[in-house]
């Protein structure tokens, strides 16, 4: 797991950012491309897992204020922290990370989901060992708070992660399907140049910004046409749930994925009126 990083070694380094890291070409990530990814089906319920199962294990929500269950996936991706998971196996990768730790990551979606996560952490046994030890602690006590440690990006540059929360996945009271990991204060090791770095504050003023849109104000019979396929989706879910079935069924899976889809497309056409206005 990312986070579950033991406590700086010696400075050899291998991981995420070894040889092939250091030439890697620098990737502009968290664009559109990577934002489809949370409409997913199985990132959907990714994202309600980890919601769940962080406000289980530590009594606290993960993002602030209520929202609609449809509106998770993309308040978690676009989320001012940063946050990763990675699934149960007997050698985890990585399930899910959002814009923020892409971003933290200097990889794209595809180059850290489904990356087995012990690659993040230098190959030392002691390292290995401390890493191993953390996640069991936090499978036992369901959670860990405070957690500090170093990583290493995708190009190579090291990282101290600190104050961050360890949790394990459990769906209701089953077992076990992973752990995740969320935090909002790093400092990057041995790296002279801060201008290129991606920074607490950096993250804050990334946030704090809107992206760049066209003047053109979107025609109102647009915005009304989205809004009343946004409410006949959501009649369809409701619908699906009073005949028994659950979010836990393929069907009403795809049917959210078109639901927030077609939210996104409204607060998209909705930001570019405020924006202009």
């Amino acid at each position: 797991m990312v986070v579950s990083m033991a406590k700086k070694k010696g400075k050899g380094s291998k991981g995420t950012g070894g040889k092939s890291g250091k030439k890697a070409k620098q990737k502009t990530v968290g664009q559109s491309a990577e934002k489809v990814r949370y409409l997913s089906s199985d990132v959907i319920m990714t994202t309600l897992q980890l919601v769940e199962s962080y406000k289980r294990e530590t009594g606290r929500t993960l993002m602030d204020g209520e929202m609609e269950i449809t509106d998770a996936p993309r308040a978690l991706y676009e989320a001012p922290f940063v946050c990763l998971a990675h699934d149960g196996g007997e050698d985890p990768v990585f399930t899910y990370a959002n814009e923020a730790a892409l971003k933290l990551w200097e990889v794209e979606w595809d180059d850290l989901v489904g990356m087995p996560s012990r690659k993040s952490a230098e190959e030392s046994v002691d390292v290995q060992e401390d890493r191993s030890s953390a996640l069991k602690e936090a499978l036992e006590k369901g959670c860990i708070e405070n957690y500090s440690g170093v990583r290493i990006s995708g190009l190579g540059k090291r990282f101290e992660i600190k104050d961050a929360t360890l949790w394990t996945i459990r769906p209701g009271e089953g077992e076990s399907v992973g752990q995740a990991a969320v935090f909002s204060d790093w400092r990057f090791v041995d790296c002279a140049d801060e201008e290129d770095l991606f920074t607490p504050e950096k993250l804050r003023q990334w946030r704090g910004k809107k992206e760049e849109t066209s003047a053109e104000v979107p025609p109102p019979a647009n915005i009304e046409d989205l809004r009343k396929q946004v409410d006949e989706q959501g009649d369809r879910i409701r619908a699906m749930k009073e005949s028994g079935l659950s979010n836990q069924d393929e069907e009403v899976q795809q049917e959210v994925s078109v639901l927030l889809r077609l939210k996104q497309e409204l607060a998209d056409l909705q930001e570019k009126i405020s924006n202009v206005s």
